[in-house]
């Protein structure tokens, strides 16, 4: 699947350079400074929550079609991930798309994993509801199987196959994205329950996903992890979180308090302080370039 991707990748560009199209670059950039009890401080051009730092290209054909490649600026220390491609994909935009993409679960917080995936959009007759699903074939370790979710605000996901979870990525809310488990680990089914609520400058958001079938029941146990939050929105120039995520088995809290606040033009200073267990866990002060 990989070659097939690499090819019409390449055969898109080709196109692309005969028709000379609309090319878009962007640069979304977070340097991070985090300081923890009992560990050195560090500074990363990823944040703790998983997100890496992208520079990204993409271009319309004549067609109508997409094709996206954003690559990382600094993978994770101590990751498995060892592409510096964070995806790559050609699509229709809102009705399929293949490559390498972050495949639709839920609201992204718990599970967020860019995999080689084929994926369909569309929306039920019955109310147009939303429905997004993607076949993923990473192979050698990784996720691989059937994602997807139904809903709008509220929202049903379920993945059903192997290794997911395994990308430092995911599960940002409850481990570091260095302490990713990696290939030939991870949760063979997840199912899970997202709704967002808005009033105002105020958001909240929910979301519980119970992970099942553990590929190695020695390193990996089946667990349930919650995550409720309310972020608030007085103005384009600031945003404040407070989050709650609770994991089971075993039971683990962690309050973070997040906050992005307007600098200069394109630059946004976003600060994080997390407790864990009611004891200081991290905090983070990243300066978010957006280009």
């Amino acid at each position: 699947m990989k070659w097939l991707v690499s090819g019409m990748l390449l055969a898109m560009a080709g196109a692309a350079i005969a028709q000379a199209p609309d090319v878009v670059i962007k640069l979304d950039a977070r340097l991070n400074y985090r300081t923890a009890p009992e560990s050195p401080n560090t500074q990363r051009l990823y944040d703790e929550l998983g997100n890496y730092s992208i520079v990204s290209l993409g271009f319309k054909l004549e067609p109508g079609f997409k094709v996206y490649v954003g690559q990382k600026l600094q993978r994770f220390s101590g990751g498995h991930d060892d592409d510096l491609l964070d995806e790559y994909y050609v699509e229709d935009e809102g009705i399929w798309r293949v490559g390498k993409q972050y495949v639709p679960f839920g609201a992204n917080r718990l599970v967020r994993e860019s995999v080689l995936a084929a994926r369909g959009d569309t929306n039920l007759l019955i109310e147009g509801i939303p429905v997004r699903f993607a076949y993923c074939q990473g192979g050698g370790g990784k996720q691989e199987g059937f994602v997807g979710r139904v809903g709008g605000r509220i929202g049903f996901s379920a993945f059903i196959g192997d290794h997911f979870g395994i990308d430092g990525t995911s599960f940002g809310l409850i481990r570091r994205p260095e302490s990713a488990s990696g290939r030939g680990r991870g949760y063979g089914q997840a199912y899970g329950v997202d709704m967002s609520k808005g009033n105002g400058p105020l958001m909240f958001t929910f979301e519980g996903v119970a992970f099942r079938q553990p590929s190695k029941d020695e390193l990996d146990h089946a667990f349930e992890a919650y995550d409720l939050s309310c972020t608030y929105t007085p103005s384009k120039y600031q945003t404040y979180i407070l989050g709650w995520t609770r994991k089971t088995n075993p039971n683990d809290d962690i309050i973070r308090l997040q906050a992005s606040i307007f600098a200069t033009r394109n630059v946004f200073i976003e600060p994080m302080l997390r407790y864990r267990d009611g004891k200081t866990y991290d905090l983070n002060i990243a300066i978010r370039v957006r280009l």
